[in-house]
Formats: C-alpha cells, sequence, structure tokens
C-alpha cells in the first residue's frame, strides 16, 4: 500500500463512520412494529377519535402478541366508545382471564351489562367491584 492510498484509505473510513450509523438507523426504521408500538399508536388513534385506525392498531398487537391484555382492554375501550357493546364486552372478559386483578374491567362490564338492560350481569360485576374495594 502507497502513500498515495492512505490519505484515500481515511477518507473511506472518516465517511464509513459518518454514514454507518444513519444506515443502521435507517435499518431499524425498517422493522415491523412490536405489540408495544402498536398499542402506542393505537392510543394516538384514540386520542384523535380515530376509532377505526385504533382498532387495527390494537388488533394487530393482540396478533403479535395473544396475552397481551393492555391492548385488549384499549380496544375493549374503543368498542364501548363507539357502542360495539358485545365486543367490548368479550374484550372486556378476555382482560380478566389474562389480568384478574385489573381495577375498572368490572365496574365497565358493569355499566355495558347495565346499558344493555341485562341487570342480573350487571350487578353481579358490581359485586365484583365493592368486593375488590370495600370501602
Amino acid at each position: 500500500m502507497g502513500k498515495r492510498s492512505l490519505p484515500v484509505l481515511k477518507s473511506i473510513l472518516f465517511f464509513t463512520a459518518l454514514f454507518l450509523p444513519l444506515s443502521v438507523k435507517g435499518l431499524a426504521q425498517t422493522q415491523p412494529p412490536t405489540a408495544q408500538d402498536l398499542l402506542k399508536q393505537g392510543n394516538e388513534y384514540v386520542n384523535a377519535k380515530n376509532w377505526k385506525e385504533a382498532v387495527f392498531a390494537f388488533r394487530k398487537a393482540i396478533e403479535l402478541k395473544p396475552d397481551y391484555w393492555q391492548a385488549h382492554y384499549n380496544l375493549a375501550g374503543v368498542y364501548g366508545a363507539t357502542q360495539n357493546i358485545p365486543d367490548a364486552i368479550r374484550e372486556y372478559q378476555e382482560v380478566l382471564k389474562l389480568n384478574p386483578g385489573f381495577p375498572g374491567v368490572h365496574k365497565n362490564l358493569g355499566a355495558l351489562y347495565e346499558s344493555q338492560g341485562q341487570l342480573p350481569e350487571a350487578i353481579g360485576e358490581y359485586r365484583q367491584v365493592v368486593r375488590a374495594n370495600p370501602n
């Protein structure tokens, strides 16, 4: 290797070091989203009241991670907000299977059952709320 090739080599190394982080960063952006990414995206759609996209994001999160109770919970909330009561109930019941002690689920289920005139079911859920918080 001659003296002339050394500056060229240094230039190549310099530009490689300069642009390599950019290309690695670009690769990271091409990775498919994680369930957590999709949950965050779904929450952003909820804040914008973009229900259709929120449902899609939460469903995709659940597809990637079926036991992701947070995605089921948020999906139930969207279904409730859009008056899709049967699906909201189903998703809240799934949350109870995955995370039985999660607060608020029984209260939400009680309200949903009550809105449908299913009073015995509503009372049962409200009793669960009182059992969990007797004060």
